[in-house]
């Protein structure tokens, strides 16, 4: 007589019994899954930490560009103003031939052209935002103004600009050149 635990060990010839409980299946199954789920978190883990150095390396990129961009403009910012500079002496020149032809009896057309070019050129320069200082009658200050001659004038207050020596000029508020101006001092 064959017992029905042995007709099922005959049977297919490849199970053995304990090998086939339920049980035992899904343990295999649980142990293969927790090894999956453990290497899909480190592999998400190694992607965060991908995803932040990228994001790093997106805002250093970032960050140099602006810095770039600054330093350009920075340099572009210093050799206008050399340039501007540069100029400053033939706005000089243009406002003494003025005063010479305006003392002058019959310089119309000549200080015509004249006043034509250095409007021209104060426009050019006003584009650019370079402005002229305006320092006669006002207090001096030597942020904005170089002394190169005191006058003692009773009739004006002490410290007062009496003169404008040479102008002194402005790029976006930046001063480019002081004033050279000569001072009351009462003393």
């Amino acid at each position: 007589m064959v017992s029905p635990h042995k007709s099922k060990e005959e049977g297919n010839g490849h199970e053995h019994p304990l090998h086939s409980a339920p049980e035992i299946k899904q343990g295999k199954e649980n142990a293969s899954e927790i090894l999956f789920k453990e290497q899909i978190e480190q592999e998400r883990a190694r992607a965060d930490e991908l995803k932040g150095l990228l994001q790093r390396v997106q805002a250093e990129f970032e960050n140099y560009m602006k810095r770039s961009e600054n330093e350009r403009k920075a340099v572009q910012g210093i050799v206008k103003m050399q340039l501007i500079q540069e100029f400053l002496p033939l706005m000089d020149s243009f406002d003494a031939a003025m005063e010479k032809l305006g003392k002058k009896q019959g310089s119309g057309e000549a200080m015509d052209g004249i006043s034509l070019l250095r409007k021209q050129l104060g426009q050019i320069m006003g584009r650019h935002g370079i402005q002229e200082m305006k320092s006669v009658g006002n207090m001096f200050d030597p942020e904005k103004h170089e002394c190169l001659v005191f006058e003692n004038r009773k009739d004006k207050e002490d410290g007062i600009v009496l003169e404008e020596i040479q102008k002194g000029y402005t790029m976006k508020g930046k001063i480019i050149r002081h004033a050279k101006v000569k001072v009351n001092k009462r003393g």
